[in-house]
């Protein structure tokens, strides 16, 4: 007797060997993409407190790249917890970290700014987001390695 074929509710996938991918009417992959998007978006409901937290931290990086914008001088953390040390930027090497802090504070508000949009564009947001705190990374990392004198206390 032949199996029958099962078809995916979603995709309309045919199951024809009969591995069973098809299970309750929706195929493997249409059923993962579910159970992985899950319920929650953080660009759209993101809580109070998230929203708070990133728009605090987002003013006071904002704040230090015009300090060290204006004054040509920055002091920021370069150490682990057992190892505290400083990194001391003057000049033009100040403008860098600047830089990375100013993206930074892109990357959070982008994600605050999101929430409040009515139709957003989830994919270019979600770029955005992504890129600017990749790049504010590397360029910190940069100017801890390259621009900066380290001191301990």
């Amino acid at each position: 007797m032949k199996p029958r074929v099962k078809q995916c509710k979603k995709c309309g996938e045919l199951d024809e060997d009969g591995s069973s991918r098809i299970e309750g009417g929706r195929y493997l992959s249409c059923r993962l993409k579910i159970y992985d998007a899950g319920n929650f978006n953080i660009l759209k409901e993101a809580p109070l407190r998230l929203k708070l937290l990133l728009g605090g931290t987002s003013l006071l990086f904002l704040a230090l790249s015009i300090y060290a914008i204006s004054h040509q001088h920055l002091v920021l953390p370069g150490g682990a917890r057992t190892r505290d040390w400083r990194v001391e930027f003057s000049g033009l090497g100040a403008l860098v970290p600047a830089f990375s802090l100013i993206l930074f504070s892109v990357s959070f508000l982008s994600l605050i700014i999101s929430n409040y949009l009515r139709d957003p564009n989830e994919e270019v947001l979600k770029k955005i987001i992504k890129n600017c705190f990749y790049a504010g990374w590397v360029l910190y990392f940069i100017s801890i390695f390259f621009f900066g004198k380290e001191y301990r206390r």
